[in-house]
């Protein structure tokens, strides 16, 4: 099975070797609030690749398979809804939503502000498509109703940002400062780029371990 605490952890230990590499150029003796954010991040973008399943593990093959893609929005959902609001239809529902609210709550103050709401909504989504067309090759349905739930929570996530703002501004100007000095962004592209690619490879050497292939 998928070892997420060890995905978690080599991609931080990743990411933060990569901050190091960053202080250095810029001759920062120390971490920030800002790298602490990042580094929030890229736990959260881990969890979330842990969560959707975009690890081989569990199988893996070539072929497109269409009658495993739910292409009419909603579908799914309704069909749920029908046989009652139990806790599997909250936590699908509600976990798609949740999953994605740190991505739309970052985003913004770590790149000083250069992603502001709309780019929010883009990055969510194609996050998010990232995962369902990762999974077309998996032993895991596609389902355009986790595209939406998905940019939905990236747009609550940024709600609760606007909110933050307005209630901690020093925090969120001194961020943003920060965000602005250091790449200017690129820790949280590297933050999702980095556990991505750490679970898709462990979950092919998980696979030769436990399978044989």
């Amino acid at each position: 099975m998928q070892v997420i605490g060890r995905d978690v952890i080599l991609s931080v230990l990743i990411f933060v070797a990569v901050i190091f590499i960053f202080a250095q150029i810029q001759r920062r003796k120390k971490l920030s609030l800002y790298h602490l954010g990042a580094l929030a991040f890229v736990i959260a973008m881990t969890a979330v690749f842990s969560l959707t399943g975009v690890s081989p593990i569990s199988g893996f093959h070539t072929d497109i398979r269409l009658d495993s893609i739910s292409f009419i929005p909603f579908a799914g959902i309704i069909d749920m809804l029908k046989g009652g609001i139990d806790l599997y239809t909250v936590i699908n529902i509600m976990g798609n939503i949740i999953m994605f609210m740190p991505l739309g709550f970052c985003l913004s103050p770590l790149t000083a502000g250069k992603i502001r709401f709309g780019k929010t909504v883009m990055w969510g989504f194609m996050i998010s498509l990232l995962i369902e067309c990762s999974q077309l090759f998996l032993c895991r349905g596609t389902d355009v109703d986790d595209l939406i739930l998905n940019t939905i929570g990236a747009i609550c996530g940024y709600g609760v940002y606007v909110l933050f703002r307005k209630l901690l501004p020093g925090m969120d100007k001194m961020i943003r400062k920060e965000a602005n000095f250091s790449n200017n962004g690129l820790l949280p592209l590297l933050g999702t780029i980095i556990p991505y690619v750490v679970i898709v490879i462990l979950g092919f050497y998980d696979r030769s371990l436990f399978f044989g292939g």
